[in-house]
């Protein structure tokens, strides 16, 4: 087989495979980590991984995301309204008040939600507390 029957071969197996994922639904996504978030992610992999079967980090990612998306309906529960504008959250004032000390999209909107029990809500600090607790 020569070079070009090979590169030829090799890009009719590409086309084909992106085709097969492209017909399945699935999205590539490009990350860029830091060595830290790299070693949580091996470590995640690792730790969630059935015996003796390695997880990849596609499959963490994608457990990740489930995982967060099933708590949403939870959180806009017991998110409650900005102690600011008194709107609900998580919209509140769709930024107006950003910047201002009491604004909940200063305050938490970058911030992850530690979660744990149901309708409870609690404001440690700056980070509003979410508890949720699995069925």
């Amino acid at each position: 087989m020569t070079t070009d029957e090979k590169k030829e071969k090799s890009r009719k197996r590409q086309q084909a495979f992106r085709n097969r994922r492209l017909a399945l639904g699935l999205k590539k996504v490009t990350s860029v980590l830091s060595n830290k978030e790299a070693g949580k992610l091996k470590e995640i992999c690792d730790f969630f991984a059935p015996p003796g079967k390695p997880l990849s980090e596609d499959e963490a990612i994608s457990l990740m995301i489930n995982r967060f998306h099933s708590l949403i309906p939870a959180l806009r529960v017991t998110a409650g309204s900005c102690e600011k504008c008194k709107s609900d959250l998580p919209a509140g004032c769709d930024g107006l008040f950003k910047g201002d000390g009491e604004c909940w999209h200063t305050l938490n909107r970058v911030q992850l939600y530690q979660i744990a029990e149901p309708n409870t809500t609690k404001l440690s600090g700056f980070i509003r507390t979410f508890e949720i607790k699995e069925q």
